[in-house]
């Protein structure tokens, strides 16, 4: 049903009705979803507008992960060094935007907004100030990102509320903006982990975030700081598990991690020997067929993972659904679905 009211969403004509007979039928937007595996510059062309903090730390980070990504930014306010020199060095220099004289025709793909500097509620005003004129300038599947601190990191209780209230700010923002597409996120940077900014800001500015709104996400000094190598092919010489891999949703699970560059151990029940060997083929992946909830399961599957040299990325996507009222279900049935989705999962954890 999802999928048939995205293809009437796509005809104004459709919408339209709707929208007249007062009918209480959501037309979801189509949301941009990405082709392929990761690229360098996946921001190729688009429109960023950021606003950096008057005393920012990030201002050499967003820079440079802008740039190499191949987006256009706009500053709100005064324009670094580190913009200008990197800007110049992609073919996207970077170009003031002045929020009170906006172009007719002026559309963001994204804002990213430095908050890193809101340390009282009388600060929090600034969020007005930038977003109120750009919502309606963003475009649908844009983004809006508000980029923090951790509350308990700020030097009072005062600080820590302002950095508390972003998360409500980027809710509401998240379902103010949702009905075209376009998802908000708040990162929350610890101090001192600025150089790790790159990763997740390319990603949720990215259409792989496309369904994830309204949610923060903190990086702090623990998460490894990236490479360049990293960009392309981020799995290269990685080896990734994914559980019920034949066919749905674990099947695609592979296929995107084989195209990252992740050599794919593929698992399924024996009887799926036809579905997972094909898959196998056409990934160049090695297989397991496997019963999670075989009691060995975790032996089994660990023995085989030494023959590969361990796993970096293990995927628990096997599951099932035994479709019945608590009341009518049975007793055996209530079991299995307890066993392979969560069980499974446990033993085969643990024993790894």
């Amino acid at each position: 049903m999802s999928d048939l009211l995205v293809e009437l969403g796509k005809n104004p004509t459709a919408r339209q009705v709707v929208k007249n007979l007062g009918l209480p039928v959501p037309m979801p937007q189509e949301l941009a979803r990405p082709k392929g595996p990761t690229t360098e510059r996946l921001l190729q062309g688009q429109h960023v507008v950021v606003r950096l903090a008057k005393t920012s730390s990030l201002a050499p980070e967003l820079a440079r992960t802008l740039t190499v990504a191949g987006a256009q930014p706009y500053l709100v306010g005064d324009i670094p060094q580190s913009f200008t020199t990197l800007g110049e060095a992609y073919g996207y220099p970077p170009i003031s935007l002045p929020l009170d004289s906006l172009a007719d025709d002026f559309r963001a793909h994204a804002v990213v907004f430095d908050a890193t500097d809101l340390a009282t509620s009388q600060s929090l005003e600034s969020l007005y100030a930038v977003f109120h004129p750009l919502m309606r300038r963003l475009r649908r599947n844009g983004r809006l990102i508000v980029i923090g601190r951790p509350p308990g990191s700020m030097k009072d209780a005062i600080a820590s509320a302002a950095q508390a209230a972003l998360e409500g700010f980027v809710r509401s923002a998240a379902k103010e903006l949702g009905k075209g597409g376009t998802t908000a996120q708040l990162l929350r940077i610890a101090i001192g982990a600025e150089s790790r900014l790159d990763e997740p800001l390319r990603y949720l500015l990215s259409a792989r975030s496309a369904y994830v709104s309204g949610q923060p996400l903190t990086v702090d000094t623990r998460v490894s700081a990236p490479s360049a190598s990293q960009i392309v092919c981020p799995l290269e010489r990685k080896v990734a598990v994914v559980t019920g891999a034949a066919r749905g949703i674990g099947k695609r699970t592979a296929e995107v991690l084989a195209s990252e560059g992740a050599h794919v151990l593929l698992i399924d029940r024996p009887e799926d020997d036809g579905p997972t060997s094909k898959l196998a083929a056409s990934l160049s992946a090695s297989m397991l067929l496997l019963d999670v909830t075989d009691e060995n399961a975790g032996d089994i599957l660990a023995d085989k993972l030494e023959e590969l040299g361990g796993a970096d990325v293990l995927v628990h996507n096997a599951g099932i659904t035994r479709d019945k009222t608590l009341a009518r279900m049975r007793p055996d049935q209530w079991a299995l679905t307890l066993h392979v989705n969560l069980q499974a999962i446990d033993d085969i954890t643990s024993t790894l």
